[in-house]
């Protein structure tokens, strides 16, 4: 039992971060596809992208370890009775520490989403006693200019005191429509996903990953927001907020993070772009999940033999 649930552990975790290196290593190359389609379309597709390294590497580990398929996928090859088997690891130590490694692994991605959950319920809990409900929204009464979505599962958009003094009717609108499709959309808790599944690549390739679900985010809600006004009026909305809320103090950037002014020039420009950014068609989405079928299954024999020549030499080296 140790043997089969270390070795899977191993190879899950193993199959996990090179395909987290190779997905990080393609990702420059196909960043300006996603920013070219339409942001509705592309914060989803980069949430699922960025979900591949562990879905397929655990996927493709199932699979492995899956005895009566490895005369299907995996080619002829015998270890003393020729019979079906997957990639078993025989030493106690090796396997224990596999087993060992993707239970650290685990519970830090758990600690991780459940610090930043249990953050936004005390940030919440913190603005309680500072707002006053209003119509769609909650008044912050604070003299800082802030409008921000908070909560994960039921968030909820507050609006300060501060920002609506500076608001015209027409503005107010816009921004209120803006962050209602944060709310529909559940951007926070897709920010909170890409964040948790990018946690394997180098902090510099995250920050570049986590910049971008941001950017066409904002730009899918900016593009909900100009179905009911004009895109130059949310465009001319964006310049004067965003303005705004940039020149704030900088100790409340966490509570600006939607309707903030950043990446400004690249949301007006996609506004004054509307057009232009299109939605791939179903039968191109379908020739995506083919061809990751397709890959998948030509990669199931090549990382069979793999995994069992990478456990031969780990066990020599062990011994």
């Amino acid at each position: 039992m140790l043997s089969l649930a270390g070795s899977f552990s191993l190879v899950w975790l193993l199959i996990w971060l090179v395909l987290s290196c190779l997905f990080g290593l393609i990702y420059p190359l196909l960043r300006n596809g996603f920013r070219r389609i339409h942001p509705g379309q592309g914060s989803v597709l980069l949430l699922y992208f960025w979900s591949g390294p562990v879905i397929l590497s655990l996927v493709t580990t199932l699979l492995l370890f899956i005895a009566p398929l490895e005369g299907v996928v995996v080619s002829d090859h015998c270890h003393g009775d020729c019979g079906d088997h997957v990639p078993l690891i025989n030493s106690p130590w090796l396997a224990g520490t596999g087993l060992a490694l993707l239970v650290i692994v685990v519970v830090a991605l758990a600690i991780h989403f459940s610090a930043a959950l249990f953050r936004g319920i005390k940030m919440r809990r913190r603005l309680k006693m500072l707002t006053t409900p209003d119509k769609g929204f909650q008044r912050v009464n604070t003299g800082v200019a802030a409008v921000f979505t908070l909560g994960w599962w039921r968030p909820e958009i507050y609006v300060s005191s501060a920002l609506l003094s500076h608001c015209q009717e027409q503005d107010l609108s816009v921004i209120l429509a803006h962050e209602k499709a944060h709310l529909m959309r559940r951007d926070n808790l897709a920010l909170l996903l890409v964040r948790v599944f990018t946690l394997m690549l180098p902090r510099r390739w995250q920050s570049d990953v986590l910049a971008d679900m941001h950017l066409l985010c904002e730009q899918a809600c900016d593009f909900v927001s100009a179905r009911r006004h004009k895109p130059v009026q949310v465009a001319e909305t964006l310049v004067r907020i965003g303005r705004l809320l940039k020149s704030q103090s900088s100790r409340y950037e966490a509570l600006t993070s939607h309707f903030d002014g950043s990446d400004l020039e690249l949301r007006v420009q996609a506004l004054l772009d509307i057009s232009q950014r299109k939605r791939l068609a179903s039968w191109q989405l379908g020739m995506l999940l083919g061809l990751t079928a397709i890959l998948l299954y030509c990669a199931l024999s090549p990382l069979h033999h793999g995994v069992e020549w990478l456990i031969e030499l780990l066990e020599t080296y062990g011994s």
